[in-house]
């Protein structure tokens, strides 16, 4: 039986991404799916794996494999060798052209016929998998019980009320000089624009802002009664957080893969949801293939 594999990489936004896309390349193939998570596992890594929370169908690659793939996309194994190789064991190593959210992929090993692709890359292109949405609602689908008792009475009213979530994203996109100069950080003029722009089509809107600094935002943005700072018990995880923004009415995202899965596998009906446009400061993607075309794009304002 042919096999896709996909090498997963970075947050748990990304790996949501990787899964959704080798799903997609898997039932085109009509394969059997399977995970490497070899650059998650480290001692020293700086994300760890987080599909664990999810009941996915999928089979992990052995060490033995993993080790192979590493051997093989070695740059010090010689090109004549790695193609040899690669036709010997019907083998294909599909991969991006960079580590920069590109789709671009490696022509040399991108025949479709192979026994065995490999994926290695982000692969952010919604549309590659749109055709699998309902499906992947139930896939990423999170039980009540990932709250604990302090979070119910912030679901209830977000149940209740016309909720908006808000993502905002700094941490790392503020601390890391390639995010902040490639990525962008998101300013409180594009928040307050869109902000507005939600009060305008949402009769009583109650907002809820869900962030990585919690401090910036209850000074530069918490500014109104009608405005919340979502603020979990210590200990709870971010799966928590996209539950809770998940089951919001509307959606201000930032330029993150995390807020836009919540805005993605939201089933709420008449939802609105806002993002940021362009979506980062150089996107290699274009904005269509990144946003839905029922979301409504806003002029992204940056920091300096």
């Amino acid at each position: 039986m042919k096999e896709v594999i996909i090498r997963l990489n970075g947050g748990r936004g990304n790996q949501m991404f990787q899964y959704a896309f080798a799903k997609a390349k898997a039932r085109e193939a009509d394969a059997r799916l399977m995970i490497d998570r070899s650059l998650l596992d480290g001692a020293h890594v700086a994300e760890r794996y987080r599909l664990d929370a999810f009941d996915l169908d999928f089979s992990y690659t052995s060490r033995t494999r993993n080790f192979l793939t590493r051997a093989f996309m070695s740059p010090k194994l010689p090109r004549q060798l790695r193609a040899a190789t690669a036709a010997m064991l019907s083998l294909a190593i599909v991969k991006e052209e960079n580590c920069y959210f590109s789709d671009k992929i490696d022509a040399e090993h991108a025949r479709a016929d192979e026994r065995c692709v490999i994926y290695v890359g982000y692969y952010q292109r919604y549309l590659a998998f749109d055709h699998l949405s309902d499906e992947l609602r139930k896939d990423f689908r999170l039980p009540a019980a990932t709250l604990g008792p302090s979070a119910q009475p912030l679901l209830k009213a977000i149940a209740q009320t016309n909720s908006v979530a808000i993502h905002v994203r700094r941490g790392d996109y503020v601390s890391v000089p390639l995010f902040r100069q490639q990525l962008g950080v998101l300013d409180t003029a594009y928040y307050r624009r869109a902000i507005d722009a939600m009060r305008e089509r949402v009769p009583n809107a109650r907002f809820f802002i869900f962030t990585n600094d919690p401090a910036w935002v209850s000074r530069e943005l918490a500014t109104s009664a009608d405005i919340s700072v979502v603020s979990l018990d210590e200990g709870c995880s971010d799966l928590a957080e996209m539950f809770l923004m998940r089951e919001c009415a509307h959606f201000i995202i930032a330029n993150s893969s995390f807020s836009w899965w919540a805005a993605y596998l939201s089933e709420r009906r008449g939802k609105t949801v806002i993002a940021p446009s362009p979506w980062f400061l150089s996107d290699p993607l274009d904005y269509a293939d990144r946003v839905p075309s029922d979301w409504l794009g806003f002029q992204s304002s940056f920091a300096p």
